[in-house]
């Protein structure tokens, strides 16, 4: 006699789910990978004067020229494989790159280097930024309390995601949160571990990511606005987030929002950034 037994997903289809999720972003991932290499080939970056000029491109060739003057802030990119290889990507974000004539952000063509060594940043970013050496900038550190705010929603997804069903009808889904839950601390610890910020009379900077880092550098003069935001859990804890908007600025680009800080130095950093912005004129030509 057969008893069909219902509110159970075998084990190995959801290895087979799984494996199948695995190669789809693998696949993904490839995919990308080609096509940045044939929209990326034959890249050049020039300087002429106070210009900067760029070419690239296999199917379709673009040259574009950049004025140092637009440039608001650059971004620095370290990915896994990239850290290992000794490799960063810049880019930078200039005033008027949001395009809404054209129906689209013209920042895709403003990469400075798709692929650079390490050792070649200080160079690039002194022909960006003259007065901008990274090595002497002063980094600060987020709210002591930083990751225990960071590790609680974090903690509470992974046991919301093995909690729902159909996840939840099946053993080893409760069984891998003895792995999970450590997965979670440990990446919410590197990541405040690499939160910060650091500015001086010239430049605003911030770093964050673990995994994948991101460092921003926005000149002091080209800021528009600066805004100190509290959350019901920020005045909970007596914390403030900055955030730091420049003309080039997009939603996808990685700006400087600077989170888990006391009040007191969010209050600090929002008026010495207001009152250096205040010194300088304000023009995207």
């Amino acid at each position: 006699r057969t008893v069909a037994r219902t509110g159970t997903v075998p084990m190995t289809s959801v290895l087979v789910l799984l494996a199948g999720l695995v190669g789809l972003l693998a696949a993904v991932r490839l995919v990308s990978m080609v096509w940045a290499a044939i929209r990326l080939h034959g890249f050049h970056l020039t300087r002429a004067g106070n210009d900067l000029h760029i070419e690239f491109g296999l199917l379709t060739r673009v040259a574009t020229t950049i004025p140092l003057r637009r440039v608001q802030s650059l971004t620095i990119r370290h990915g896994p494989l990239s850290r290992l290889a000794g490799r960063s990507s810049v880019r930078v974000e200039t005033a008027g790159s949001n395009n809404p004539e054209q129906g689209k952000d013209k920042g895709e063509r403003e990469w400075l280097a798709p692929v650079i060594r390490v050792t070649g940043l200080p160079a690039l970013l002194k022909e960006l930024v003259t007065d901008l050496d990274l090595a002497t900038l002063v980094w600060h550190r987020p709210h002591r309390h930083a990751f225990r705010r960071a590790v609680k929603p974090a903690l509470a997804l992974v046991v919301l995601l093995t909690a729902i069903p159909p996840v939840a009808v099946t053993w080893w889904a409760f069984a891998t949160l003895p792995l999970t839950i450590p997965w979670a601390v440990l990446a919410v610890r590197k990541r405040i571990d690499r939160l910060g910020w650091a500015s001086n009379d010239e430049v605003i900077a911030f770093r964050s990511g673990w995994l994948w880092q991101c460092l921003t550098v926005a000149r002091v003069a080209k800021i528009q606005a600066v805004m100190a935001v509290e959350s019901p859990f920020d005045r909970r804890t007596a914390m403030a987030r900055i955030r730091v908007d420049t003309a080039g600025s997009t939603q996808r680009s990685h700006r400087i929002d600077i989170p888990y800080l006391s009040r007191e130095d969010a209050r600090a950093l929002q008026c010495g950034l207001a009152a250096g912005a205040a010194r300088t004129t304000f023009s995207i030509r």
